[in-house]
Formats: C-alpha cells, sequence, structure tokens
C-alpha cells in the first residue's frame, strides 16, 4: 500500500483524523498551526 492511500484512509476515519491531527500538532510550533487551520478551513 502506498503512503497516499495510508493518508486516505486515515483520514477519512475521524478518530484516526484526529489522532495525527494531534501529533501533528505537538511537533509544530504553537503560532504555526498548520492543520487546525486546514481544519477549520474544509469545514466550511
Amino acid at each position: 500500500m502506498t503512503f497516499r492511500k495510508e493518508l486516505e484512509i486515515i483520514l477519512k476515519d475521524p478518530a484516526l483524523s484526529a489522532e495525527l491531527r494531534n501529533e501533528l500538532n505537538a511537533l509544530a510550533p504553537a503560532r504555526i498551526n498548520y492543520w487546525t487551520f486546514l481544519s477549520r478551513n474544509n469545514d466550511e
């Protein structure tokens, strides 16, 4: 399975997606929270 396919599976599952987003947020500086920005803009 390719990385892209694995990522698509994760992003389609709300629980896995939230877990991934939390892990990425922990790695990113607080002032540059790209994943939160994306999730807010995709909800519109």
